[in-house]
């Protein structure tokens, strides 16, 4: 706030010295022409910046009287009566300096005369004027308050939209842990009922790791590649204690694409819906294989299996919870930025392809 109110004074200062060397040139030139006795230029020049650097002391006092009283509509033309006098009484002050000042610096021309005459005859010329540049100077203060307004409404609604997009994601990344849960314990108890013991107590400790893994990512919406894989490893283990040599897992990692910068746990619905979809559907041992590579700086990652692929009748309304949550966080983080398509093939192929932007490991 200090900085943009020197910015500010700093531009008002240079906007009259300007003024000032500009009417200072003005008269070095036209009034030595009409003098009777020579007067230095530089102190026509230095006269004419000391005479509207007054304005650029009355500018804080004028935009001061605007705050104080504003021009708006329910009080409108009280305020604007007392403008009109405020003007009026800057305008006279400031005439009667410079006629003042003007019989300093012009002893033999201005100074001869009666100050009331000096006076009137600046009244008579540049009365016009010297309104014009109070309700100028005011002008420019409301103008600025309204881009300040402006600002800070388009600040404040841009920060309301962000708080509300980090707000929805992460509702859409909490949906995940109840449903990745859920799952996980039907295996677990479907292991159980079956007596297989040591696959519940490593499907259990996995489950462990999988949860605190979760835990330590719970305020992050986008992490590493790298780890993004490292979890889905350690969930691909519990799958593949449940399924034992009825999965196969490939991957196909390119090694510039492990810093890119993915959202956290958006692989393990694809994944998941790749083993629930496609393996399960095997009568033998199925595939699942993830590939990740770059590409004209995006980020394109497919999660394919070997399955029976999309049914007919499958569409965008009847997707899963996690195909459904994949789309939305997509379309959040990325917006047009992003594509998410599924397409049959040997089974089904799910492509992602975000922008790439490298992230360093937390």
């Amino acid at each position: 706030m200090k900085k943009q109110r020197r910015f500010i004074i700093g531009l008002y200062a240079l906007a009259w010295t300007l003024v000032g060397l500009v009417s200072g040139s003005k008269a070095s030139v036209l009034f030595v022409r009409y003098l009777t006795a020579p007067v230095s230029r530089a102190a026509l020049v230095w006269w004419q910046v000391a005479v509207w650097w007054l304005w650029g002391l009355f500018t804080p006092l004028v935009l001061a009287l605007g705050r104080r009283f504003p021009l708006e509509r329910d009080r409108l033309r009280r305020n604007a009566w007392l403008h009109i006098a405020g003007s009026l009484l800057f305008a006279a002050a400031h005439m009667a300096v410079s006629s003042y000042t003007g019989q300093l610096v012009l002893p033999v021309d201005m100074g001869r005369l009666p100050f009331r005459t000096v006076f009137l005859n600046t009244v008579l010329n540049d009365l016009h004027f010297e309104l014009l540049i109070y309700w100028g100077v005011l002008g420019s203060g409301y103008a600025y308050n309204y881009y300040r307004r402006y600002r800070e409404r388009e600040l404040a609604a841009a920060h309301l939209q962000r708080q509300l997009a980090e707000a929805q994601l992460q509702a859409l990344k909490m949906q995940l842990h109840p449903h990745f849960l859920f799952n996980t314990l039907n295996t677990i108890a479907t292991l159980a009922r079956k007596q297989e013991m040591d696959a519940v107590v490593q499907m259990l400790a996995g489950l462990g790791d999988l949860l605190r893994h979760t835990l330590e990512q719970a305020d992050k919406q986008e992490v590493p590649l790298r780890e993004e894989l490292d979890f889905i490893e350690r969930y691909l283990a519990l799958e593949q204690a449940r399924f034992h040599d009825r999965l196969t897992v490939r991957m196909k990692i390119a090694p510039e694409t492990l810093t890119a910068a993915v959202p956290s746990l958006i692989l393990q619905p694809l994944v998941e819906n790749a083993v629930r979809h496609g393996v399960t559907k095997h009568a033998t041992a199925g595939v699942i294989e993830i590939s990740a590579a770059r590409a004209a700086g995006k980020l394109r990652l497919l999660v394919s299996d070997d399955g029976p692929g999309l049914p007919d009748a499958f569409s965008v309304e009847t997707e899963g919870i996690g195909l459904r949550n994949t789309r939305a966080r997509l379309a959040r983080l990325y917006g047009d930025e992003h594509s998410f398509a599924l397409r049959n093939g040997v089974g089904l192929t799910v492509e992602m392809v975000i922008p790439f932007h490298a992230l360093a490991a937390q």
